[in-house]
């Protein structure tokens, strides 16, 4: 069964049997409910923040210097331990932005 689904939805087979496992609810598969649980899921493992408010004021420095987040996660994996990439710099200047900040107008040009 998991085979010829897979093959329908173009997935690994393992895909789908791992997804019916995860999200089996009184011995059924569900997708709303699977769904919901996929989105408690997500929600709750994004809720630790990654890096400590002094790892972020090095980045905040560079950012006021006209540094693009790509250079500071560069120069950062040279210089220190510290590994941030630039993607979760920008995500972190865009969620500064929706909550009022103005670290945005530091990557504008």
């Amino acid at each position: 069964m998991c085979r010829r689904v897979a093959r329908l939805l173009d997935r690994h087979p393992s895909t789908i049997s791992r997804e019916i496992r995860r999200n089996l609810h009184v011995k059924s598969y569900h997708a709303r409910i699977a769904q919901a649980h996929a989105n408690g899921r997500r929600s709750r493992s994004r809720k630790v923040d990654q890096f400590s408010a002094q790892e972020w004021s090095i980045v905040y420095r560079r950012l006021e210097e006209d540094w693009s987040p790509e250079q500071i996660s560069l120069t950062l994996r040279e210089e220190s331990p510290l590994a941030i990439s630039h993607e979760t710099i920008y995500r972190h200047i865009w969620k500064d932005k929706r909550a009022g900040g103005s670290l945005f107008w530091s990557t504008a040009q």
